[in-house]
């Protein structure tokens, strides 16, 4: 479905913009908008409202302006656009119109996805695995899908006696062939659950997305997108093991970890963490994404999405990033990542701000602005932009970060200077590959290893 604007009143009237992908669109009187207005219309904000593009569908949101934004003659704050919408915002009015939307194929010929995990489960060596609570022997049932092998350094494994011990009402029993044992989390896009495979008794992450007003189409425009992961295999990307559909909302299964690094900030150290561990996180984190990079980007790194193995210090443990192609797969199904309410607006106060402005043509760093706000929320505990209460949005496109070593001058001359380079609004300006940061990284954290 396309998504096609056009302009019926001022002074750019008759003017037209189509959109045939997920893509934003500014509208101000600053330069740089994709429609700049007049700067003589005194009811136009320099940033006023940015439409998000995820055909089929559309949506908006007004960035706090003095006069507003008006849909229909309603004045709104964001909200999803219909067919025949007409925006208004001074003397500019726009129609919004949505396009047919055309059929879709699938990623994965009819059955070839079913053949590969056959081939994997005849192929693969068998490997011993014990339940990780009382220790009795699960080799028989690990082994019975022929993936034990591949997740012998990663699976945890629960006999069932240990999982009714320890089980959580979480009202949900199970989902497919997936026993629920507890909720972990969940917000308005999504809930989380840790859970056990009832063949194999692997330990497991299943996250439920929240679709309900989704047509059949979007929900298989998502599986089609997150189908472009499934294949990632890397020792610090946590692995897409499946997907599927339970009563008409998307399930993602994935491997299990024990805390993500919002935790292991707020919850472990309760502030910053030393410049070796951060950076032995960074380190990692980097290795994963030089791997995705080499075909795909994330675009919504943030700590919640970065996840650390137990008993993860500067000596041992592995950080691992997680929900690569999400945002894209879910964009493309229609749904907002940037117009949203909740955790939406926690994901984009991480974005860079060209992947707000030109979502559909950012690079890789993209991906490295969010994971030098990471950096610096390790070292700092907080994000280097003021505390304003300001729209997320314009936080990304207005504030200038403030350099590391103002909010901790203990922090190594070396270390502020790669993490302040990290975060630098021009893109230019930037690391330009992720192996380049996680050289530097790795360069900090074997000095800080050599002076203990």
């Amino acid at each position: 479905m396309n998504v096609i604007l056009k302009i019926e009143e001022g002074p750019q009237k008759d003017r037209i913009f189509e959109f045939k992908e997920a893509d934003t669109f500014l509208v101000g009187r600053i330069k740089g908008a994709h429609l700049r207005l007049s700067k003589e219309d005194r009811y136009v904000s320099r940033r006023h409202f940015m439409l998000e593009m995820a055909p089929p569908k559309c949506y908006i949101r007004d960035f706090g302006s003095s006069n507003g934004t008006q849909v229909n003659g309603k004045r709104i704050d964001r909200t999803e656009l219909n067919d025949s919408d007409l925006i208004q915002v001074g003397r500019t009015m726009i129609r919004v119109n949505l396009d047919k939307e055309e059929e879709e194929t699938s990623f994965w010929e009819e059955g070839e996805l079913e053949v590969l995990m056959e081939e994997a489960k005849t192929s693969a060596k068998d490997f011993p695995a014990a339940c990780s609570d009382c220790m009795s022997d699960l080799s028989d049932r690990a082994n019975s899908d022929g993936m034990a092998w591949e997740f012998q350094h990663i699976a945890e494994y629960l006999c069932d006696d240990c999982f009714d011990m320890w089980k959580i009402p979480a009202g949900l029993d199970e989902i497919e062939e997936y026993r629920i044992l507890q909720e972990l989390g969940r917000s308005n896009a999504s809930v989380v659950y840790k859970a056990v495979h009832s063949g194999t008794a692997r330990v497991v992450v299943l996250k439920m997305i929240f679709m309900e007003d989704a047509d059949e189409k979007s929900a298989r425009r998502l599986r089609r997108g997150m189908q472009r992961v499934e294949k990632i295999v890397h020792p610090n990307l946590i692995r897409l093991m499946r997907q599927g559909l339970h009563k008409g909302g998307n399930y993602l299964i994935s491997e299990f970890a024990d805390g993500n690094l919002h935790q292991f900030i707020a919850e472990k150290h309760k502030g910053p963490v030393s410049p070796g561990l951060a950076c032995k996180v960074i380190t990692d984190v980097l290795k994963g994404l030089e791997h995705l990079h080499q075909d795909h980007l994330h675009r919504a790194i943030k700590p919640t999405n970065i996840l650390l193995s137990r008993g993860f210090d500067e000596k041992s443990g592995v950080a691992r990033l997680g929900d690569f192609g999400l945002a894209k797969s879910y964009s493309d199904a229609g749904r907002s990542v940037i117009t949203e309410m909740g955790e939406v607006d926690d994901t984009v106060v991480y974005m860079a701000p060209e992947q707000i402005l030109d979502f559909k043509n950012v690079t890789a760093r993209a991906d490295i602005y969010s994971v030098g706000l990471c950096l610096y929320e390790l070292l700092t505990a907080e994000l280097p932009f003021p505390k304003k209460g300001k729209d997320p949005v314009l936080i990304v496109l207005e504030e200038k970060p403030i350099p590391i070593k103002e909010k901790n001058p203990n922090i190594p001359p070396l270390l502020a200077e790669i993490a302040d380079r990290a975060v630098r609004k021009d893109a230019k300006e930037r690391f330009g590959a992720a192996t380049e940061f996680r050289k530097a990284t790795e360069q900090i954290m074997t000095q800080i290893m050599a002076q203990k």
